[in-house]
């Protein structure tokens, strides 16, 4: 009777386990955008056949957005001199860590969260 209980115990974890990292697995991507620029900005994520307007971003705010897919993403920013700015793409896909995006007057970095801790 014990084994029953030992066994049935076991499988109860094991779905507990394998719950938590197929949950892990297929969470959105999230997208950290910092403006880093000394004016409001006007900012566009592109990946495959999808674009997303974000709202526009004041001086020094931070907005998150989640991405629920799997592709490469590059960044177009409008500043109001007509100055126009794009990004290199950067991979994602689900699961993964936050990728931070840093907007400059000049420039648009893309980096992964973890590349923090390395520093």
């Amino acid at each position: 009777m014990k084994f029953i209980k030992y066994f049935i115990a076991g499988l109860s974890l094991g779905f507990v386990v394998l719950s938590i990292a197929f949950w892990l697995h297929f969470t959105s991507q999230t997208f950290i955008v910092f403006n880093n620029a000394n004016e409001t900005i006007d900012v566009t994520a592109y990946w495959r056949d999808t674009q997303k307007q974000l709202d526009k971003i004041k001086p020094n705010q931070i907005i998150r957005f989640n991405v629920d897919d799997e592709a490469s993403m590059k960044f177009k920013v409008m500043l109001s001199n007509g100055k126009q700015l794009e990004s290199e793409e950067i991979y994602f896909t689900q699961g993964m860590d936050d990728i931070e995006v840093t907007v400059t007057n000049d420039d648009i970095r893309l980096k992964y969260a973890f590349e923090n801790e390395r520093q």
